[in-house]
């Protein structure tokens, strides 16, 4: 009988340790922020608060002029105050005369693991369901130790090209080579994509970068001569 009363302590005491800040991601490994970037350009503000309001955001407030509206969603953390916000998702509207023009967004980790599995997430959703016809897409994915994942033919600077308007494709490398060496990578030093088209004008850049003690995944979204 003692055993049996020890062992119920020690179940609600190890679910308790389970759930204690151990790396794991309190947001699901979905499509909620870059589907939100997408959803937003070119709404008004009013428009695209309200929708992200309804998706789970918070209003975190704006820069002195009121052009950047920033939102955030999850757990606060202060391991990502240093450059992460200091909460686990963000996204900063840039808005010009009350209209949304281009939207930064990004999600903090603890561990490599799922920084890489959101990643491969955004990355995949980014090129089927938001530009699946760029005009220019390239990619890279550079080693710890400083090498890039071999692709086929020997330019420099060797990387992953996807870029005539009949996708026809480059002797660098292609987007199926790079989705299979990005679902192998287990570490990396750099990680980028950009997707880019003409008409109508859209840019898309996306990223994992090591930070201090976390990681964290950036993509803007939007026509950014617009803003510059």
């Amino acid at each position: 009988m003692k055993d049996v009363r020890l062992l119920m302590v020690m179940i609600p005491v190890a679910i308790a340790l389970l759930g204690c800040n151990n790396g794991d991601m309190t947001l699901p490994v979905d499509n909620t922020l870059p589907k939100a970037s997408e959803y937003v350009l070119d709404k008004t503000t009013e428009e695209a608060q309200a929708w992200l309001l309804k998706q789970g955001f918070t209003y975190a407030g704006e820069d002195a002029d009121g052009e950047v509206k920033v939102f955030e969603r999850g757990e606060r953390d202060t391991l990502f105050d240093n450059g992460g916000g200091g909460v686990e998702e963000r996204l900063r509207l840039l808005t010009d005369e009350g209209t949304v023009l281009v939207a930064y967004g990004s999600r903090n980790f603890h561990n490599i693991q799922d920084a890489l599995k959101v990643y491969r997430r955004w990355s995949k959703y980014i090129w089927r369901d938001i530009l699946p016809d760029p005009l220019i897409w390239h990619g890279f994915i550079v080693l710890p130790n400083g090498e890039l994942l071999p692709v086929s033919g020997d330019y420099e600077p060797q990387a992953y090209i996807d870029g005539t308007l009949e996708r026809e494709e480059d002797k660098r490398g292609n987007r199926k080579q790079f989705e299979s060496n990005l679902e192998k990578v287990t570490d990396f030093d750099d990680l980028f994509e950009m997707y880019m088209r003409e008409d109508p004008p859209k840019e898309i850049n996306l990223s994992i970068k090591k930070c201090k003690g976390f990681l964290t995944v950036q993509f803007s979204n939007g026509n950014m001569e617009d803003w510059n």
